[in-house]
């Protein structure tokens, strides 16, 4: 189990943060709880709002992309997205990510979720707390 840390979100928002233009998005916008919580702290550091929904030119997070069919429709949809990953398990990982994750996508544990009840859910696309 790959378990991500607290100073590993940290890291990765810095990551995220430094490789985006600032004011150059229309905002942020989390894909999926994962994406939320990294979504509200590049919010912040970014000074861009957060969406409720998809919007064109907006900086699109998630925690995790393990299939290449996960996110085009939201990418491909809307206008000039820009999408980062904390974790690309995907079999291309052509994604914008802070974790290039080889192999099987192993289970995942979120700083916020408590590992122990979670060691034996792997994840998978649409995998909600």
């Amino acid at each position: 189990m790959m378990q991500l840390s607290w100073a590993g979100f940290d890291a990765a928002i810095d990551l995220i943060a430094a490789q985006c233009i600032q004011g150059r998005r229309s905002g942020v916008y989390g894909a999926s709880p994962a994406g939320l919580v990294m979504a509200v702290a590049l919010s912040h550091r970014l000074d861009l709002p957060l969406l409720p929904k998809p919007a064109a030119g907006m900086l699109l997070v998630d925690g995790v992309i393990a299939s290449c069919k996960q996110l085009p429709d939201l990418i491909v949809k809307f206008y000039d997205v820009d999408a980062w990953f904390w974790v690309d398990a995907s079999d291309t990982q052509q994604w914008n990510s802070v974790i290039k994750m080889e192999g099987a996508c192993q289970p995942i544990a979120f700083p916020w979720q408590d590992a122990p009840t979670c060691r034996a859910v792997p994840f998978i696309t649409g995998f909600h707390d």
